[in-house]
């Protein structure tokens, strides 16, 4: 039988264990460098689309003028940027205009806009010539029609050729690393270990020439272990006939059972700590356990509530009935209750029941956990809402296109109406002349009857509604490119404007009888934002203050006059999230409605808080505004308001892009 040493089968170990860490640690670095790649080609990407955006416009008026110079001067310019392998221009038939790059054989890029695409660009990842490359291929049109394409191939072999190369000098580096630990550690182990062991065998066996023993204890194994168990056999007669071992047996169960103690208490500490309520009951349902959550909840002692029926203990137990504690018991599974509405401290909540069994060692009992899901409840309830209000949005933006087509027939029909009788047409003048009357005596008819104003009237009216339905178009469009740089003015005009649109008749609720007055500063500089979310924060607010100033007006002074004041302009005030002192765009929406009491002002941006009657309002319109402003934005918003002297919403907007956002 072979033998090996204890230091041999520690340097074994060591081995192996290093071996499996470098093949975990290259496991884990490969898709991280296939994300790194990933990242790398939409930069290019990302690139291509800046690259082609800049020189669309002439490029396209070149293409339509089939100037086949101007068109090689600027492919040569574009072949400039490094990783550019070739750039081709095709006309509308997909024939090719000009060409740049060793890459001569090309495809017809009908080929691949038949059928058309969803977006005009067509991205593929191909290998040209051997390497890899980003075939990028846009369509070149003008208002609308398609004059060209432009398809350029990108080389992707400098930057996989880079990214092998740092691959091999990981592993390189990796196993150089895990070769020096290994010769450390085993020095290490050979000094701390494997040595006092041998010294500790050497000693031992002095003691048994000394003085012998007759007991022995068999272990079958041939190594340094081995040998200390056989000089331990040698010693162990002597040392059970000494009293002291019956001292050291005393004090260790003296130690155990300190433990043991310390162990309860442990324990206890951690179910006390916990923010749910824990109570044990038996088959009978009498209380075993009671944590401190469960005293604070129901306001009974632990010392008061062992021994009591579980009715008795918890006012909640009749969401969870004894009957099913018991059937839970016996059949050994857990049984659990969700969003069970119960009210605590004269406030609604939501509660998770479960009951879990006790297994082991034949016991009959179990433990009832119950958890506090309100929080939980409402943002799932916010999230449904949001759903809804995201379809409501598609639904708004569908019912504007179909409004769109026969607003414009009318518009445009009254256009045709007022040409036809207001100019000297040929037309025109002939088809009076067959009536048998003259151009002038219809017009000196219309102008009596006031006819051309009624046709300005009616494209009047047209193009209102038409930038209503411009502005609802803008409002209900998903962003999205993500944050933009937009003026605040504006977005707040666009936003006023929708507001004007809305009417309620039931409410006696009407827009545009509010006095709206504007103060911007001047040159505003451009805010990084989402339109769509920073308009729906300022159409929150302006909605709300309409309806409070209307449902309130009998109860102002007489001759009251509702009106909002917008102001927008820089501060420099410190952003409260980062901790810097920058300057930021303010937006104060002010008006003189009836004001919030102190009550109402501090929750006023909680969810499903609300004023408003039953079936009127969710509660979720400001809360979902200060959520887009915190944490989409990161900026600030807050109210001040007091009865009877109207309300201003605040809010707070930093002029550069967060970093960690």
């Amino acid at each position: 039988m072979i033998r090996l040493t204890l230091k041999l089968k520690m340097n074994i170990a060591i081995v192996a264990a290093f071996i499996i860490i470098a093949l975990i640690f290259t496991v884990i670095e490969l898709p991280f460098q296939n994300q790194r790649l990933q990242s790398i080609r939409e930069n290019v990407i990302l690139t291509l689309h800046t690259l082609v955006e800049r020189d669309v416009e002439p490029l396209a008026n070149e293409i339509f003028d089939q100037s086949v110079r101007s068109i090689t001067i600027r492919l040569e310019k574009m072949m400039r940027i490094k990783g550019v392998h070739a750039i081709h221009i095709f006309d509308s038939t997909g024939k090719l205009l000009a060409s740049k790059g060793p890459d001569r054989n090309v495809e017809n890029p009908l080929n691949r806009f038949t059928p058309p695409p969803a977006e005009p660009t067509v991205i593929r990842t191909v290998r040209i010539h051997g390497q890899p490359t980003i075939d990028y291929t846009r369509e070149i049109s003008i208002i609308g029609e398609r004059i060209g394409f432009i398809q350029i191939h990108y080389s992707l072999e400098q930057i996989e050729r880079e990214q092998k190369r740092a691959f091999i000098l990981f592993t390189g580096l990796l196993t150089t690393v895990f070769i020096v630990m290994t010769i450390l550690l085993n020095q290490i182990l050979s000094r701390t270990i494997i040595q006092p062991i041998t010294d500790l065998r050497d000693a031992m066996e002095r003691i048994r020439r000394k003085k012998g023993s007759s007991e022995q204890v068999r272990i079958n194994k041939n190594d340094e272990i081995g040998d200390l168990s056989s000089t331990f056999n040698h010693m162990a007669s002597e040392l059970t006939r000494s009293y002291l071992e019956l001292e050291k047996q005393n004090q260790a169960l003296l130690i155990s059972e300190k433990e043991i103690n310390q162990v309860r208490k442990y324990l206890k500490n951690i179910i006390d700590s916990m923010p749910s309520i824990l109570a044990g009951v038996d088959n009978q349902g009498r209380i075993t356990q009671w944590n401190a959550e469960a005293q604070t909840a129901t306001g009974i002692t632990a010392n008061e509530a062992l021994g009591l029926l579980y009715p008795d203990a918890l006012p909640w137990a009749d969401k969870m009935p004894l009957s099913q504690i018991k059937d839970a018991i016996v059949q050994k599974k857990v049984i659990k209750k969700s969003k069970v509405e119960v009210t605590i401290r004269n406030e609604r909540h939501y509660i998770d029941i479960t009951v879990f069994p006790l297994t082991q060692a034949g016991r009959n009992e179990a433990v009832i956990r119950m958890d506090d899901a309100t929080e939980r409840f409402k943002m799932e309830e916010m999230m449904i809402q949001s759903e809804k209000m995201l379809s409501v949005g598609g639904l708004a933006a569908g019912m504007a296109h179909e409004i769109n087509n026969p607003l414009a027939g009318m518009i445009q029909n009254a256009d045709v109406i007022s040409n036809r009788l207001m100019e000297d047409l040929p037309a025109t003048l002939s088809a009076a002349k067959e009536s048998g009357t003259h151009i002038d005596a219809i017009r000196e008819f219309m102008e009596k009857r006031e006819i051309p104003r009624l046709l300005e009237n009616i494209r009047g009216a047209g193009m209102i509604a038409a930038d209503i339905v411009k502005n609802m178009l803008s409002f209900a469009r998903k962003n999205e490119r993500g944050k933009t740089m937009c003026h605040i003015g504006r977005l707040l005009d666009e936003t006023i404007a929708l507001a004007k649109s809305e009417y309620n008749l039931k409410k006696r609720y009407d827009f545009k009888l509010i006095k709206i007055t504007k103060q911007y500063e001047d040159r505003l500089p451009e805010v990084p934002c989402e339109p769509g979310q920073i308009q729906q924060v300022f159409l929150n607010i302006l909605t709300n203050g309409a309806q409070a100033m209307f449902q309130h007006k009998q109860a102002m002074p007489l001759g009251y006059e509702p009106r909002i004041h917008v102001k927008a302009f820089v501060v420099q005030g410190i952003d409260a999230q980062a901790g810097n002192d920058e300057k930021m765009m303010q937006i104060e929406i002010s008006d003189n409605g009836p004001g919030m009491d102190e009550h109402t002002r501090k929750r006023v941006f909680e969810p499903f808080f609300t004023t408003k009657d039953q079936g009127e309002g969710t509660g979720l319109g400001l809360s979902v505004s200060y959520f887009i402003i915190r944490e989409n934005h990161g900026g600030e918003m807050d109210v001040d308001s007091y009865p009877g002297t109207g309300t201003t919403f605040r809010i707070t907007l930093p002029l550069e892009v967060k970093n960690d956002r």
